[in-house]
């Protein structure tokens, strides 16, 4: 049998002394600095394994891991323990390994420095994971080795996006504000316009023959004026200027009874289909808009199918839990009302998407939108505290799902609308206060045609000036909101400070609730918006003299006089 070599017996000598067997001088000198330095080394490991961060050990070029701390491992799926060979661009999309590379062969490996990136870490199992890496180099006995951080941002990187989000929303909220603003003004000074358009056109087809060659110009002028009125209302409608006036009711009946209108408006070519889901909850909603958005989405829907196609009209009702998966649910009533509009047209790119609710985006040709239809949808879900939804594939059709808060009330039956029979004045006094010359001319002439004496004032000033001095006269007075001088709520004021009883009409041509922006909360004061038919105004007017009568604070129209006031001062 062979005997030991020199160097077995120093190697055995050297181990007992490493482990404590036998006493020497060199065990008594070295051993406690031996401990002290694996103590150290366990305590490194204790404070790798226990950051947050996954650590990997790899050997520069190559990219071998050789070691790395127990997040690396849960990163990567390695089993502890488990010395399976395991490379950087395993772990690394081909693009990240491609810089990382760069590095590893550059000046940076040889200079020691260090670069961070953001990137995705590529488990062997498992979802891909955001991270912000970190590649450090280091010299060890002449070799170059990499110490690369990774740390997983996926909480910063959600953060990130909801609040490019949020700035997104803000942005085009500020956007539609300002918007709004140019289309309250605008449909202020266009409504006046409008209202003497109206007015005279009917004056006109009042006084002309039923056989009169002109009377179907004039027709025609009527229906493009009202068209006028129409897109004026869908501008203060995303303006979030048009007033809403809710009512319960239930989604299906709008639904079936707008069937037919959309089908001749969507045409023969293309199929409607409805499915309404039976015993669906309340919806406290204005239902002239709720019509709104489903002319409009059909009519956006008939645009991108020319060759023909379907379009289906759903309703349905849904739980709070699965409204609360749409990002941007406001209102979190336990029900809501699922409407959805799905057509198999030509859909929406995906680049656009994000745009198509802003007023006037369009991508039809000049003089074939207005780009107001699908911002108008917009803008009377969020008034009705709902959510919309918009998926689309193109070529195959687009499907808009919108949301909205339901009641729990029971819908009785339909009570049957009637119209206020209208009915000429009885000599009464009535003061109208309107700083635009040609709608004080129109109203003055309607009235008076209709058997009312009138008071004209040509701004809020001079309302204030006859009221004072013709006070006990006046019946009714009918303000324009928006006047020089004085306003028509500073002229309401001195009204009421004169005589306490007397009924107040606002006429405007913009649109608000008096109550919260005037905080006028009297039974005596209507608003009727511009542009109104004289039918609507002379109704109106009657209905609230009457009413004032009734309760025995009016002028019967016996203690009148025949003699008309003189009324040149107001003209």
């Amino acid at each position: 049998m062979p005997k030991p070599s020199e160097s077995e017996k120093s190697r055995k000598e050297l181990r007992r002394q490493v482990l404590g067997f036998g006493e020497s001088s060199h065990q008594k000198s070295y051993y406690p600095l031996l401990k002290q330095r694996l103590r150290e080394l366990e305590r490194l490991r204790i404070l790798l394994d226990h950051s947050a961060d996954a650590m990997f050990w790899a050997e520069v070029p190559s990219g071998r891991i050789l070691d790395m701390n127990a997040v690396a491992e849960n990163f990567i799926g390695q089993k502890h323990g488990v010395k399976k060979a395991v490379y950087l661009h395993n772990i690394f999309s081909p693009d990240t390994w491609k810089q990382m590379w760069k590095l590893f062969s550059g000046d940076l490996a040889r200079k020691r420095g260090n670069r961070t990136l953001e990137t995705e870490l590529l488990p062997l199992e498992g979802a891909q994971i955001p991270v912000e890496m970190t590649v450090g180099f280091h010299r060890m006995e002449e070799r170059i080795f990499s110490m690369v951080v990774v740390r997983d941002i996926s909480e910063r990187k959600q953060a990130r996006e909801e609040h490019a989000a949020l700035e997104a929303r803000l942005r085009h909220s500020q956007k539609m504000e300002a918007i709004g603003q140019l289309a309250g003004g605008v449909a202020h000074d266009f409504n006046n316009l409008l209202q003497v358009i109206q007015g005279n056109g009917e004056l006109i087809r009042f006084i002309l023959s039923e056989d009169h060659p002109i009377l179907k110009n004039i027709g025609e002028i009527m229906k493009a004026s009202e068209r006028a009125r129409s897109l004026v209302q869908q501008l203060l409608l995303f303006s979030r200027k048009e007033t809403v006036i809710p009512r319960f009711l239930n989604i299906n009946d709008i639904i079936r009874n707008l069937a037919d209108m959309l089908r001749r408006v969507i045409g023969e070519h293309i199929r409607l289909e409805l499915n309404c889901a039976p015993a669906l909850p309340a919806l406290y909603a204005d239902p002239v808009q709720m019509e709104q958005i489903l002319i409009n989405l059909c009519v956006n829907a008939r645009d991108a199918m020319p060759e023909g196609g379907s379009i289906r009209i759903e309703s349905s009702a849904v739980k709070k839990e699965d409204i609360l998966l749409l990002k941007n649910a406001a209102e979190k009533a336990d029900r809501h009302i699922l409407l959805s509009v799905t057509d198999t047209g030509k859909g929406i790119p995906e680049d656009i998407q994000e745009r198509i609710f802003e007023p006037f985006f369009t991508t039809k040709e000049i003089g074939k939108g207005t780009g107001l239809g699908l911002a108008t949808v917009y803008a009377i879900v969020e008034r009705h505290k709902g959510n919309i939804a918009v998926s689309s594939i193109p070529g195959k059709g687009s499907r808009f799902d919108i949301y909205l808060p339901a009641r729990e009330k029971k819908i009785g039956a339909k009570a049957e609308e009637t119209r206020e029979r209208i009915a000429k004045g009885k000599g009464e006094y009535i003061l109208v206060a309107e700083d635009e010359e040609h709608v004080r001319l129109l109203l003055v002439q309607i009235l008076e045609n209709a058997g009312y004496r009138v008071f004209p004032a040509y701004d809020g000033r001079a309302a204030i000036d006859i009221f004072q001095q013709y006070g006990h006269k006046i019946d009714l007075a009918m303000l324009d909101m928006v006047m020089p001088e004085k306003s028509g709520k500073a002229v309401y004021d001195a009204i009421r400070a004169q005589k306490n009883r007397i009924p107040v009409l606002f006429s405007t041509g913009y649109s608000f609730d008096l109550s919260e922006t005037h905080q006028i909360h009297d039974e005596d004061v209507k608003i009727l918006q511009k542009p109104h038919t004289s039918e609507e105004l002379l109704a109106l007017v009657r209905q609230m003299l009457d009413r004032n009568a009734d309760r025995g604070s009016g002028k019967h129209a016996a203690e009148v006089s025949d003699k008309n006031p003189d009324t040149s001062f107001g003209l």
